[in-house]
Parts: structure tokens; sequence; C-alpha cells
């Protein structure tokens, strides 16, 4: 998310500043829908496609050649957001022809990398200047971000139907902050874990969830996984179709086809209110794209 606004920010001032660099990005990660998305080979075509050519509807052979003519002398500027997720195998590939980049352009290129802290790149990159973020340094994005999900959450009547005193919404935000291990995910897992309606009815119970949260992704995403596999039949086959689904298809399916080949050779009619609610949050719809998928790369993770 952090680079996504970086893009968007430069992708604004790109159109407003007729003298800032060229940019390319591309966003790495590693779905069994989109192989591609870890292909360092895919990676570099992008980003010359983007940097050869303004619009995507012109073929980019012309272009190449007058982008090359006319904006030889003009910067550059290459963002590879998640270069983890790259194919761990190939991902050496990638940096030795960013680099070949930076070394034979005419003009100053410049190449912006997001990542984990994977050893080999580590090892890699360690002669570049490097910027480490780490749980403390977004102490007041997390606190501005547990504030507005439990003001939701009581706005929505889903915590105790909207009966929360003011001592209680900051004993729940102070404890959640405490809690959050920087993490936004974890955050919005426990806000879930205090909205469950079958175990939290009183004020009481709240207090007794805030003491029992789980202290990090993996216990969070266990109790989930036993929240499925103690409801009633057959949702924890239907649940685990699901998850299978999500991670083994060659490629995404449209909402109707997927909820077809969910409930394939039952008797079962899903909606998508009934398959969201079976994955208790851990699968979400994409509107935009018509498809399902985890809520989180940490879900996929976890289930992996």
């Amino acid at each position: 998310m952090l680079v996504a606004k970086v893009i968007e920010y430069l992708i604004a001032r790109n159109q407003v500043e007729d003298m800032s660099p060229s940019l390319g990005f591309f966003y790495c990660a590693q779905d069994t829908n989109e192989p591609e998305r870890s292909d360092p080979e895919e990676a570099l075509r992008s980003i010359l496609e983007q940097l050869s050519s303004v619009n995507e509807e012109i073929s980019v052979r012309k272009p190449v050649v007058s982008a090359y003519l006319m904006k030889k002398h003009n910067p550059a500027l290459i963002i590879i957001d998640g270069l983890d997720e790259c194919d761990p195998s190939r991902r050496q590939a990638l940096l030795d022809g960013l680099e070949t980049i930076m070394r034979k352009s005419d003009n100053v290129v410049k190449v912006f990398l997001s990542s984990r802290d994977d050893h080999d790149l580590a090892h890699r990159l360690t002669k570049t200047p490097n910027l480490y973020i780490h749980a403390n340094n977004n102490e007041e994005d997390i606190r501005r971000f547990v504030v507005f999900r439990v003001d939701e959450a009581i706005r929505k009547q889903r915590l105790l139907c909207g009966n929360v005193s003011k001592q209680l919404r900051q004993k729940i935000i102070d404890i959640l902050i405490q809690k959050a291990e920087g993490m936004f995910r974890l955050v919005s897992l426990h806000i879930e874990h205090l909205c469950d309606p079958s175990r939290v009815k009183t004020r009481e119970n709240v207090l007794n969830a805030l003491g029992t949260l789980p202290r990090n992704l993996t216990n969070s995403y266990d109790g989930v996984m036993s929240q499925i596999a103690k409801s009633e039949e057959p949702n924890p086959m239907l649940a685990s179709r699901v998850f299978r689904w999500l991670l083994c298809a060659r490629t995404s399916l449209r909402a109707e086809a997927f909820t077809l080949a969910v409930s394939f050779d039952t008797s079962v009619v899903l909606t998508k209110a009934d398959l969201l609610s079976i994955c208790c949050n851990l699968v979400i719809y994409d509107e935009f794209s018509d498809i399902y998928r985890f809520a989180h790369l940490s879900v996929k993770e976890y289930l992996e």
C-alpha cells in the first residue's frame, strides 16, 4: 500500500510537470492465477512498454524509436514493489537487468525497490541506500487506523450493538494499539474477534476478549480456522474447497463460475453472502474484477 501511494503521487506529478522523469512500475506477487507477476522477464517487459509509450492504445514498436530519439536526454524512474514475491530462482536476473539499465543508460535512471528482508536480496543490496521500516515507525498510522475501525464498528452497531461507553471505547482503542505489533491486518482481525456476536455479548465479554486476543497473525488465523472447522456441515467442506480453488486455480474464475465450482457435486445453492460468511472474512469479493480473492496476502501464506 505504501508503494502504491508513492506511485499514485508520481503519476499525478507527471500529469502536471512536463520535465518529470518517465515512470515505469511493476507489482510483484506470487499468485497461481497470475504467474507472470513473479516473472522477472515480464517485469522488465512491462517497464519497457511503460517507458517507451505514454499511450497504451498505440503499439510499442514505433514509440520505442521515437522515445529514444526524443527522450534519450530525459531521466527515468523505475519502481518495483514486492521484489521478494518475484521467483527466488530468477530474481537475481532481474537485479542484473536493472543494473545494466542504470549503467548503460545515456541519462540518469533511478530504481526504487520494496521488499521484505529476504537473505539473498538483503545481501545483494547491501551497497545501495536502504530505508528500513519497522513496527514502531507507523505507530501514529496504526493509532488512526484503530480509532477509525473501532468507531466504525460502534457506528454500524457491530460491537455490542453500538452500546459502547466512552470509557470502554478508549480501553478498546488503547489495548488494540498496544497489541497491533505494527500490523494493520492484525488490528482488523482483533476487531473482528471483538465483533463476533456469538461470543461477545456484554461489556464483560469485551474485556475478557481483549485479554485473550491472539498475539500474531498465525494465532489469529488458527482461531479462525478452528471456528470454521467447528461450524455446521457442509460449511467446513465448502470453505476448504474455496481455499483450495483460490490457492490452486491457474486462472481467476468469475464469481458465478467460482461459486458453481465450489458447490459442484453437492446440493448446496451458494449465494455470495453465504460464501463470504462461511470463510469468516478470510476471503473477500472484488466487485471491480468480479472475482473472489484472499482478504490479505498473509492469508494465502498461512494456508500454503
